[in-house]
């Protein structure tokens, strides 16, 4: 896990996740929270996307598991730790 950690957490050093540094803006009277991005009613934010060549289940083993990883509760929780937003 702990190498899982640390590649989310330099994706997290990226312009597109908010830390203490930045102040998000109230859009059309909408807040930027976690629960108005997940309800879709804050509209600037973009999914986090992950590509393969081929369904997840062609892949080897080891793509299968990163895969299997972040969709377990310890993944989320991972993706979380480091300021991203899961959904379902």
């Amino acid at each position: 896990m702990q190498l899982w950690l640390r590649l989310l957490r330099q994706r997290a050093q990226s312009l597109d996740v908010l830390d203490d540094s930045v102040n998000a803006l109230n859009l059309d009277d909408v807040a930027p929270t976690s629960d108005n991005i997940v309800a879709g009613t804050y509209f600037l934010c973009r999914p986090f996307v992950m590509a393969t060549k081929g369904e997840i289940s062609e892949q080897n083993e080891l793509v299968q598991a990163f895969f299997d990883f972040l969709k377990s509760d310890e993944g989320k929780a991972v993706v979380k730790a480091v300021g991203l937003i899961t959904v379902d």
